[in-house]
């Protein structure tokens, strides 16, 4: 193991690993919430992050008030690579998971997709939109995740409520969620 990664403040490891889970741009005000500290402190944090990141080959993106991880440049033909066998080959477990998810709730939130299947779905996410098979739209700073017509097609149906047994499928989605609210 790295020396760096060895000698990294805990706070800085917290927060490379939030940036992770996040996959996407994120607020620094909302990582200042989550760690419990102001967004100054979060600011401060960043130049180690991202030397922390630069040891295994990722790198800090800032825009304005929002940050996330990136990948390193140097690495693009095996990142085109991978981009394209995700896209063009089969839609993994992972991703068919939550394609499911999204056809028979209608619509989720990407906190919501992450949730049922209890693991973070960011690139799952990525890879359906990418393909085109999910439309995303952001409403009270949140994403929200449906199908497209192409995912429809993909499914070999017309609306979301042709699927089987949805009636059924989407009562213990929401029952799972609303658990989640109450406890």
């Amino acid at each position: 193991m790295s020396d760096t990664i060895k000698t990294m403040p805990t706070d800085v490891q917290k927060l490379i690993n939030i940036l992770y889970l996040a996959g996407e741009e994120t607020e620094m005000r909302v990582l200042a919430d989550i760690l419990d500290t102001t967004t100054d402190n979060i600011v401060s944090l960043l130049p180690k992050v991202k030397e922390g990141l630069t040891v295994v080959g990722l790198g800090l993106f800032t825009a304005g008030t929002k940050v996330s991880i990136v990948t390193n440049g140097e690495y693009a033909d095996i990142l085109k690579d991978f981009t394209h066998y995700t896209i063009s080959g089969e839609l993994s477990p992972a991703t068919l998971q939550t394609l499911t998810i999204i056809a028979y709730l209608g619509e989720a939130s990407g906190t919501q997709i992450s949730f049922i299947r209890g693991v973070q779905s960011g690139q799952s996410l990525r890879n359906l939109t990418t393909r085109g098979l999910i439309t995303r739209q952001q409403r009270n700073r949140q994403d929200f995740y449906s199908l497209s017509s192409e995912a429809l097609h993909f499914l070999g149906i017309e609306k979301n409520e042709d699927l089987p047994e949805y009636e059924k499928t989407k009562s213990l989605f929401n029952e799972k969620l609303q658990d989640s609210l109450n406890g």
